[in-house]
């Protein structure tokens, strides 16, 4: 193989120059990562993530470009990191209520009488085994 010298001049706003030779990986780009779950996964997102610093400085997650939504009439939360950078991550945690929650009528406008009650607790008492 002959050796040549090449002469790269480089200006303006161009940060990087990447010279491949022979066969080399395709150069992928970042994927936006939106992730829903239980209303725990913006957390359980975070501890994963905090934990991935670059020295002093966490690279992953910017707590000053970052904001957490609350949805109370949707029961969820949205947490948008890095809102200023195009591949910000979106996590969304929602609250769904259980299918025991909705037997019971909790949080509902539902009234006992102390019998009914009674005969329902007894019917379900299998969920309250400790």
């Amino acid at each position: 193989m002959k050796e040549q010298e090449i002469n790269i001049h480089v200006s303006g706003d161009t940060k990087e120059l990447v010279i491949r030779k022979g066969e080399a990986a395709v150069i992928r780009e970042p994927e936006l990562v939106q992730v829903t779950g239980a209303i725990t996964a913006p957390r359980e997102y975070l501890e994963r993530k905090v934990g991935m610093l670059d020295g002093d400085r966490n690279v992953l997650y910017q707590p000053d470009y970052s904001t957490l939504y609350v949805d109370r009439e949707k029961k969820q939360l949205a947490l948008q990191l890095n809102e200023k950078s195009t591949l910000g991550d979106t996590i969304v945690g929602r609250l769904v209520e259980s299918e025991e929650l909705k037997l019971l009528q909790v949080n509902s406008d539902k009234r006992w009488s102390v019998q009914e009650l009674k005969r329902m607790l007894k019917q379900v008492r299998f969920m309250f085994a400790d």
